[in-house]
């Protein structure tokens, strides 16, 4: 069973990642059927507001140390998508699940709800086809079921989990995940203590049966949270395996194969970039690069 503490730091990691696991699952689903543009390598720093629409001045930190790429969906102009509208749809998304039971929403309603202008929600819908309705606005029901589509969320994903230390305990122990199609159906540790104990629904593996269990099953996502000493094995290891879209919570930045797609996370740059902003005046809480 999870203390309290491990779900309170559960609920905020969630907060944080969820936008960026959208962009992994956008990434790995549309790959499959369009071409991938490659653009040259850059660091991207991007901004969001919180997911949860919750009134909470909380800013979650895009750390990409990789090429970056836009997203090429299957639509005839072929238009290149800029990597922040990934986030700014899970945004939509949850604003159109809140708005209840209306038929229609303006943009500027829509806008209001998420936090960002109605130019920039008319501007990120427009990437992915034409949805409004002249004079009644988006229809929140078929809106909310092609945004959900456009980030994959209409299928489920399989996630192995390697680590299983205080941070992957709390994951494995979080519903939040499967609520949204994230099944953790495996997890990893060296640590022979761990091995054969159930955390959750999911019983910890060795490492060594890692390669043999991913290529075995149907596995496109891995969460990394181990030691990082430990975690240029680990990213070679899940890349040899097949694993197409990697979260990596470790310090080590990894030389992948382009076709594996990776986010970087690093909590600690993320609170002094919120201290930054707590020293400075600022005019807006929320900043999208």
């Amino acid at each position: 069973m999870a203390s309290p503490m491990q779900l309170f730091q559960c609920f905020v990691i969630w907060v944080d990642i969820f936008p960026k696991i959208c962009i992994l699952v956008s990434t790995v689903y549309e790959s499959e059927r369009s071409t991938m543009v490659v653009q040259k390598p850059s660091k991207l720093l991007t901004w969001v507001r919180s997911p949860s629409l919750a009134p909470l001045n909380y800013r979650a930190l895009f750390d990409f140390d990789r090429t970056l790429r836009d997203i090429g969906l299957s639509m005839k102009d072929k238009k290149k998508i800029p990597e922040p509208a990934i986030p700014r749809l899970s945004l939509y998304s949850r604003a159109l699940h809140a708005a209840g039971k209306i038929e229609f929403i303006s943009s500027e309603e829509l806008a209001s709800l998420a936090g960002v202008k109605a130019a920039q929600v008319r501007r990120d819908l427009t990437y992915f086809g034409q949805f409004g309705t002249p004079g009644k606005g988006y229809n929140v029901k078929k809106l909310h079921g092609q945004i959900v589509r456009i980030l994959g969320g209409d299928k489920e994903w399989n996630v192995a989990l390697v680590g299983v230390g205080n941070l992957g305990a709390a994951f494995l122990h979080f519903e939040g995940f499967r609520q949204r199609g994230f099944n953790i159906v495996c997890a990893f540790d060296r640590d022979e203590s761990k091995v054969d104990k159930d955390f959750g629904t999911v019983k910890v593996q060795s490492i060594s049966d890692l390669q043999e269990t991913l290529k075995k099953g149907d596995i496109n996502i891995a969460i990394v949270a181990v030691p990082g000493g430990a975690a240029e094995e680990v990213m070679n290891a899940l890349s040899d395996a097949g694993i197409k879209a990697i979260l990596n919570f470790t310090s080590f930045r990894p030389q992948l194969p382009k076709k594996v797609q990776v986010l970087n996370m690093n909590l600690t740059i993320a609170l002094e970039q919120l201290a930054y902003f707590l020293t400075k005046e600022t005019k807006d809480n929320v900043f999208f690069v």
